[in-house]
This record gives structure tokens, C-alpha cells and sequence, in this order.
């Protein structure tokens, strides 16, 4: 037992911070009110008994990362005073060059230990599998947990390149030898995943004192399983943080058997510690940190210069007045659609026109960064649902409810064609024949993936025939509509550095012999068989080792399983390379290079392709 003077600890947590500018509403947030907030709390207590911790998703998404891929942040997270971080599913928006050149610039270690890098063996994107630090007399063990569905919509990084492991059993590995071979007195896993992950992860891993997450963004406090696991998120960006006073109960304490109370904040971890939890809310009462201010007005100001970047081509004038999106099938409409519905893998995709704010007609030639900007100034998120084709019909019947008004719910479509008849009274103006689906008519007892913006799978604009619907991707997992269109025009780089890292994965996956083997003993099964159940996508086969003939079988089995896998993902990246379909759609028109820069970007000439046919056309009312 630590003496009275050295049995305390102070823990400051946060996760998902995107904007570092501040807002008008309170809590205001911003960095550099944020960073005034974090350092009083910690200057309250000796350096020595504080640390800071992150969950994840700071690099990405925003309107500056879009424009500075997520190298803004930088010294804020640095000013903060972080001692380790796990990665979140936003880290990944970018391809592990990216990802690793902002977090090596980092002053604090970054944590990921259940996903791994086929290409090197070690943890995705140079992170570590665990970190092990001393505050005040403790030994602190930390883990960094992903789940399994994110890794699903990462569109960067080839998938041949990520192994992952599920995480209670790495949770269960990593706890076990933090506290058996380390001797850690705290074990804490930092986790970016759904809040009913996190509850699984506690109740089926006890030997963790403290969960803190990410990944859904607010605040919630838990106390889990029968040994008191504490499971709390903090917020979202920059607004928010908790900080929580562990004490180490003494020998009287103990044999109290004190209890947690949750209506003071205040629980009992394991009859070990107890632990009171503060959130606290980022507002003006807050002062600003000036040279973080300093640095984010300077990348505000810079800002307004990005906008001149050159991103595309117009090969002819792209017209996107509202009389003429809100009203008509239109080039702009079609093109943002399909490379919605592809990057995000819909059957269909519908989006309000509404979305569209720039009003103007675009004149051909190189496109320039603040073309996208005025088009889709108002931040918004791409997810996908599941949607009936009988609420298909309803959200078309609604699309068109307003016509010819001059309503933001007319719609831009990808795999979807319909005619309507403007005579016809509202809600009644398509026949179900007239709708067809990617070629064949609408079926209203099958559920079409549905490619949407977050507002429309909230009902909003008259479509609350969307509202309830499941998501296949949700709001924390879609993507921004900005990203989406910056993604297609860097699309021809990414995907030269793809190749490279599928060629290499390739080799890698199917090479006979291992590394991580190769310091196993060679007669020990268990430790053979629990490497492969990690990371079952790997291939091991040692003449040298000394098995029995069923586990031999069995590693042969597995093998044979593999083989087949690497086959299937051979097809699968063929099918869900973005590039070639952009090019086989004919979305991609041609590349131009810029006489000035000599860079070659992508030329777009969306066009009209009959998506929307109207019968008895009116005259636009405005």
C-alpha cells in the first residue's frame, strides 16, 4: 500500500474533436479555449498525478481537413498534453503514408492493438500494441480498441493490407499480460467503438478498471460487470471533456465495503479504488490559449487561399441555378449521385437538391477547390440505409410533391429511373411500373441499400417515410459530401498507390514461412494455434516443426482455407476498385494536365441520361 500522499491520480479524457474554430452557440468549444480548460484542471494537481488521454477521430472530417488533410491539428492535439491516444475510424480516412506522417509529428504515442498490418507484421499505421507508463507511484497499462464494422467502410486503405482481431479476445490477451507480466496496477482500454461494444467488451473482460471511449459522440457513464469496470465517453469536438480523482482505498476503506454512488459521480472500482467523475462543458467563461489562437486564425486566413487550389476539369459549363436542379434532372444532380452510390456501395442513391446552394452556372475549364465549396457549403454526411421499395415509391412521391415549386426535396438519383405525371394530384403522381431500379421495376417487398444524406434518414424535407430506417452505414461511419467529391477527383493518385500496396500484400499473404513464427518454439501447439486464431488471415508453414499429425491437419486446413480466401479477396478488390468503375461508368470523362503546375487531374462531362421523365410539364414557379 502507496503512502496517503502518493495514492491518488487524476485522469483527463476526451474524444472525436474535428474543428478546431469555435462555435457561436454555447458551449462554444474550440482549441484554444479547450486547451486553457484541460491545462487548469490539470495544474490543479502535481504533473506527476495527471494524465490525459484521447479515444480517437481528430484528423478527420472537416471542411480543413478536407483542404489541409487533417495537418491543422497537429499543434492543437500537441498543446493539449496527451499521453496516449488510440486511433479512430477517421484516422483511416487517409492511406497509412498519410496517417503515419500527422501522427509521428505527434508528442504523444498512438495505440491500436487489434489491428494489424499484413504488409509488416506490426500494428496498422506504426501504432503500438500497448503502452505502459508510471504516474504517482502506478503503473498504468493502456490498450487502444477498434471493432470490426469500421474497418468496413475505410476506402484508403486496401483491405489485403488490414488483419484484425476481435477485441474481447485481444482484450483479454493484453489484460492478462499487463497485469501477470508488467505488474500493472491500472489496466485501461482506450476504445473508438459503439456503446454496446463497449458493454460487451466489460462484461465479458473484468480485468479492465476503465473503459474510455469513442466513436459516438456524447456523454455517457457506466459502471459495468460485478468488479465495477467504468465505462464513460466524453463528448465531441473540442465542447466537452470528464476528468475523474482515483483515491486507493486503505485497508479500513476495504473492509467497509463502500459502495458507488452514481447520483454524486462517484463508484467503487473493485473494493481498489474510488473514482469521482467531472464533466466539463467548453464556454466562453473559458479564456483563449493565444498562440493556439494565433494558429487557428492562421489557418483560417489560409483557408480563404485553398480555395484557389486546382482539383478537375469542366470539359462544358455545368449549370446549377436552383430553377433549373430543383425542377430537372440536371448533369451536376446525376454525377453527384453516382459517386455517392459508389463510394458508399448502394443499390440506389437520392438526394435532395436542397443540398445544391451555389446557384450559378460554372464555366468550363479547371476547377478550383471553392467550386465545391460554394455547391456544398453546408456540412452534411453521406450514410446508407435500408429502405423497402414501397418506401422508395413514397420518398419519390415526395421528391415531387412540391412540383413545379421551387422546393429543395426534388431529387438528384444514381440507379434509379421514374417518370411522373405533374397532372396527377400529390402523392399520386408515379405508378409503380414507372420505377425502375437499376433496370428492372421497382420491387416493393425487397429492401434496396439506399444511398442518402444523415438529414433525409431523419425524415426531414418531407421524407419521414426514411426516419427509423436501419443503417447499414450511419452517421459516424458514412462520409462528409465534401470528402465524397474530393475522394473521386484524387481518386487516379490513391489508386496508383493502392496497386503498389495490394502487389505487396499479395506477396505477403501467400509467402510460405511466416516471420511471426519463427520464435515459437517448435513443438509448441498452443502457442502456434493461438497465433493463428489471432490472425487467421496468415499463412504458417515450417518444415522444421515437430507437430502432431492432427495438428498438422489442422494448420493444412487452414491453409486450404486461406488459399481460398486470398482468391475471393482477389475478386472482391477487382469489384470494389472506385477507380475503374468511375472510368467503366464513363464518370471519369478524361485527365487534363495544368500548364502551369504540369499536374494531371480528372475532367468530368456529366450529362442528362432520362432519370427523371415528366409528363405534363409545368412552367417553374418560383
Amino acid at each position: 500500500m502507496q503512502d496517503k500522499q502518493q495514492n491518488k491520480l487524476r485522469i483527463v479524457h476526451f474524444n472525436d474533436v474535428y474543428n478546431i474554430e469555435e462555435n457561436k452557440e454555447e458551449p462554444v468549444g474550440g482549441i484554444s479555449r479547450f486547451v486553457t480548460a484541460v491545462r487548469q484542471i490539470r495544474n490543479q494537481k502535481n504533473q506527476n498525478e495527471c494524465l490525459t488521454l484521447f479515444s480517437g477521430d481528430a484528423y478527420s472530417p472537416s471542411a480543413m481537413s478536407s483542404l489541409y488533410d487533417g495537418v491543422q491539428m497537429i499543434e492543437p492535439l500537441n498543446a493539449i498534453g496527451i499521453d496516449a491516444a488510440c486511433l479512430g475510424n477517421h484516422e483511416l480516412d487517409y492511406d497509412l503514408d498519410e496517417i503515419i506522417n500527422l501522427t509521428q509529428q505527434n508528442n504523444f504515442p498512438w495505440i491500436m492493438s487489434n489491428v494489424l498490418n499484413t504488409l509488416t507484421d506490426s500494428n496498422i499505421a506504426n501504432t503500438l500494441e500497448y503502452f505502459i507508463m508510471e504516474k504517482n507511484g502506478f503503473k498504468i497499462g493502456i490498450m487502444g480498441i477498434a471493432e470490426e464494422e469500421w474497418l468496413g467502410v475505410i476506402t484508403t486503405i486496401s483491405p489485403e493490407v488490414i488483419e484484425y482481431e476481435d477485441f474481447i479476445e485481444c482484450a483479454k490477451r493484453l489484460s492478462k499480460n499487463l497485469r501477470e507480466k508488467h505488474k500493472c496496477d491500472i489496466v485501461i482500454a482506450l476504445s473508438h467503438m459503439r456503446n454496446p461494444n463497449d458493454i460487451k467488451l466489460g462484461q465479458n473482460v473484468p480485468d479492465i478498471d476503465f473503459i474510455l471511449g469513442g466513436h459516438d459522440h456524447i456523454k455517457h457513464l457506466q459502471q459495468l460487470n460485478d468488479q465495477g469496470t467504468l465505462f464513460l465517453k466524453s463528448g465531441t469536438d473540442f465542447k466537452m471533456f470528464s476528468y475523474f480523482d482515483l483515491e486507493q482505498l486503505d485497508e479500513q476503506q476495504i473492509a467497509e465495503n463502500l459502495k458507488s454512488n452514481p447520483e454524486e459521480n462517484v463508484f467503487i472500482i473493485k473494493n481498489k479504488w474510488k473514482v469521482t467523475i467531472n464533466f466539463v462543458e467548453i464556454t466562453k467563461e473559458y479564456e483563449r490559449e493565444p498562440e493556439i489562437q494565433k494558429h487557428v486564425e492562421y489557418y483560417v486566413e489560409l483557408s480563404k487561399k485553398e480555395q484557389e487550389k486546382i482539383i478537375g476539369y469542366l470539359e462544358e459549363d455545368l449549370d446549377t441555378r436552383f430553377s433549373y436542379l430543383r425542377t430537372h434532372e440536371s448533369p451536376f444532380g446525376n454525377f453527384f449521385t453516382d459517386i455517392c452510390k459508389i463510394e458508399m456501395g448502394g443499390d440506389i442513391a437520392i438526394i435532395n437538391t436542397g443540398t445544391f446552394r451555389s446557384d450559378c452556372i460554372f464555366q468550363q475549364g479547371f476547377m478550383k477547390f471553392e467550386m465545391i465549396n460554394k455547391i456544398l457549403p453546408i456540412l452534411d454526411t453521406i450514410v446508407m440505409i435500408e429502405v423497402s421499395g414501397e418506401k422508395i415509391h413514397q420518398a419519390l412521391e415526395n421528391s415531387v410533391s412540391k412540383y413545379p415549386g421551387f422546393d429543395g426535396r426534388f431529387p438528384s438519383i444514381s440507379g434509379i429511373k421514374f417518370t411522373f405525371d405533374a397532372d396527377l394530384p400529390k402523392g399520386q403522381r408515379i405508378k409503380k411500373q414507372d420505377i425502375y431500379i437499376n433496370g428492372e421495376v421497382i420491387d416493393y417487398d425487397r429492401n434496396y441499400k439506399t444511398v442518402v444524406k444523415y438529414f433525409l434518414s431523419l425524415g426531414k424535407d418531407g421524407y419521414d417515410m426514411l426516419e427509423n430506417c436501419k443503417y447499414i452505414i450511419d452517421e459516424e461511419n458514412g462520409t462528409p459530401h465534401m470528402d465524397i467529391v474530393k475522394n473521386f477527383f484524387y481518386s487516379f493518385k490513391r489508386e496508383q498507390k493502392n496497386k503498389e500496396n495490394y502487389d505487396q500484400a499479395q506477396i505477403r499473404l501467400s509467402q510460405i514461412g511466416i516471420d511471426s513464427l519463427q520464435n515459437i518454439p517448435n513443438d509448441d501447439e498452443e502457442q502456434i494455434q493461438q497465433q493463428m486464431q489471432r490472425f487467421p488471415r496468415r499463412l504458417y508453414k515450417r518444415p522444421s516443426i515437430r507437430l502432431s499429425d492432427n495438428f498438422i491437419q489442422r494448420i493444412e486446413n487452414t491453409q486450404n482455407n486461406r488459399l481460398e480466401q486470398v482468391m475471393e479477396m482477389e475478386q472482391e478488390h477487382k469489384q470494389i476498385n472506385k477507380f475503374d468503375i468511375y472510368q467503366n461508368q464513363k464518370i471519369i470523362y478524361s485527365f487534363k494536365q495544368h500548364p502551369e503546375t504540369q499536374e494531371k487531374v480528372i475532367s468530368i462531362k456529366p450529362k442528362i441520361e432520362n432519370r427523371i421523365i415528366v409528363l405534363n410539364e409545368k412552367q417553374v414557379k418560383y
